[in-house]
């Protein structure tokens, strides 16, 4: 049983009807680039660390290039963000 990371955090989730990859990327610099595997129908959960300030800039790419969204803004709350393990 793992024990829960406690600090902010952003918690990224992707479902799909099929089995994909995808990659992560942090503009910031916080967060490795990092290739997923999504399962169909499985929910993919990421902890992703965000700057002190809650300011986050991510880019989500489907690989094989059908689909690339880039997520920034800042979060709401200064609450604490549990694992989503």
């Amino acid at each position: 049983m793992r024990t829960p990371r406690r600090g902010r955090g952003l918690i990224l989730e992707i479902v799909l009807g099929e089995d994909a990859w995808f990659c992560v990327s942090d503009e910031a610099g916080l967060y490795p680039t990092r290739r997923h595997r999504v399962s169909a129908g499985a929910p993919l959960r990421l902890r992703l660390p965000v700057r002190a300030d809650g300011g986050y800039d991510l880019t989500v790419s489907r690989l094989g290039g059908d689909f690339r969204r880039r997520f920034s803004g800042r979060l709401a709350s200064k609450d604490q963000v549990r694992s989503c393990g």
